[in-house]
């Protein structure tokens, strides 16, 4: 974030350049500096953000599976340092974070229905079809756990230790 010349008050918000405002008209994951759980998603609406939150100029569904995943956040929460009960995810923590070059068009279509599914549970109204959708969401999520799994080629014995902590 950059500045224009001049005097400001300490209060007064900083402008975006245009090269960082590059970063903000594309689609990007968005996500808190500070979290107990993986809340990453996915932005097609150019939204800027403020404050503790963190942009990867990528619109890449597959890495917002990884992410989300049981693996993304075991693998996040050994890197980032504990806050407050969560954790301080900052930018500079995602190098130390593998992620595969192959491509997995079966979790970018998962992660394409989960978000269409988290949508629809915003809009629902009934508290049955409310309950439907968060089964759907919750299966969905298991299933992209799973094939990120595979993808990292996770054994059953890693697995178990993945999900214990």
């Amino acid at each position: 974030i950059g500045r224009a010349s001049g005097s400001y008050s300490w209060y007064e918000m900083q402008v975006a350049s245009k090269e960082t405002g590059k970063k903000f008209e594309q689609p990007k994951i968005i996500y808190g500096g500070l979290s107990v759980n993986p809340r990453f998603t996915i932005d097609y609406n150019n939204f800027y953000v403020n404050g503790n939150i963190y942009v990867i100029p990528k619109g890449d569904k597959k890495l917002l599976g990884i992410l989300n995943s049981k693996l993304g956040w075991f693998l996040i929460s050994n890197v980032c340092s504990r806050v407050q009960g969560g954790f301080a995810i900052l930018p500079s923590y995602f190098e130390k974070i593998p992620i595969p070059t192959k491509n997995s068009s079966k979790i970018e279509h998962l992660v394409t229905d989960m978000l269409a599914l988290n949508k629809e549970l915003q809009n629902a109204q009934q508290v049955e079809k409310k309950s439907e959708i968060e089964k759907k969401i919750i299966k969905t999520d298991d299933v992209i756990n799973e094939e990120v799994y595979k993808l990292y080629g996770i054994t059953d014995e890693e697995k178990k230790i993945i999900e214990l902590t």
